[in-house]
């Protein structure tokens, strides 16, 4: 299996590329090796499914500085099926909200901002699957106000 680094190589301002993984690794691993290289950041989430292994390493990065914040908008029907998972990651953050989402996206603003579009949900990752990495920062921020509209129409849930 190929390190991330091996697939993606270092990410900086201006850095622009498709990813493909077979299993080598999982969204929540992207994700804590794109931290890596913006430093502490807000983060936005979108997902159309959940793993426990996914909440539980976003939480370690939330407890060790590495998020500042997350905003997550969720496929409705996760509140029914991982309601578990929800309350887990309502402990992380209060900002979530859901819409029928299939949407698998996530937005890192650090020291520059990281635009990460992928095929693979927020979950153990044992598949084939692809996606794009994009640091330009005017792409990241069109798709920030994408994401911001569509999670302030969505619906917040509370238990």
């Amino acid at each position: 299996m190929a390190s991330i680094k091996e697939k993606i190589g270092s990410i900086c301002p201006g850095y622009s590329s498709p990813f493909f993984s077979d299993g080598d690794f999982s969204t929540h691993d992207l994700i804590e090796y794109i931290l890596n290289e913006t430093g502490p950041a807000d983060i936005y989430i979108t997902a159309f499914s959940l793993s426990e292994d996914a909440v539980r390493r976003i939480f370690l990065l939330k407890e060790d500085g590495m998020i500042n914040s997350i905003k997550c908008l969720f496929n409705n029907q996760m509140i029914r099926f991982k309601t578990d998972l929800y309350w887990f990651m309502s402990n992380i953050t209060n900002n979530i909200r859901f819409a029928p989402c299939h949407a698998k996206l996530i937005i890192i603003v650090g020291k520059f901002p990281v635009l990460i579009i992928t095929s693979g949900n927020l979950t153990t990752n044992k598949r084939l699957e692809a996606g794009y990495i994009c640091a330009v920062d005017s792409q990241v921020n069109n798709m920030l106000a994408d994401f911001l509209t569509a999670y302030e129409n969505a619906a917040p849930y509370d238990i």
